[in-house]
């Protein structure tokens, strides 16, 4: 199923820079008008699977199949990152975007100090990386 969401879409010097009215914590940038649409659909998508992960993380335990911690440490992931050779492209307001430079692809990671392991597991992905122990 896929939703649509509004984008409001504004140049900034060279930049492009796009905003959700739906989906306030999203943003996205771009050298070109759809880099930036891209960028904040991923965005989107990120913090749609946030709020998922945080409404499963607060859920009684036992509630679902995945008993246990379904949170990892930012920081944690981001090491994992840089140790497969992944590295900081550029800072968004709510964002990092991280790219390996193997394959070129781009993956916004949110600035939250923990991450769900879900998340952890489908950035890992897109960027071409093992999934780190533990998620």
């Amino acid at each position: 199923m896929r939703n649509r969401y509004s984008a409001i879409v504004q140049r900034d010097g060279k930049w492009f820079v796009a905003f959700c009215s739906e989906v306030p914590e999203a943003n996205g940038q771009g050298k070109t008008r759809e880099e930036c649409l891209q960028n904040l659909a991923a965005a989107i998508e990120l913090v749609l699977d946030y709020r998922r992960e945080q409404g499963a993380a607060h859920a009684p335990r036992g509630a679902g199949a995945n008993v246990g911690p379904r949170l990892m440490k930012r920081r944690d992931l981001l090491r994992h990152l840089a140790a497969y050779r992944c590295r900081l492209d550029r800072e968004g307001s709510a964002h990092s975007l991280w790219k390996n430079p193997e394959t070129g692809v781009l993956e916004a990671i949110p600035r939250h100090a923990e991450i769900g392991k879900h998340l952890a597991r489908k950035i890992c992905r897109r960027l071409s990386v093992p999934e780190p122990r533990g998620a």
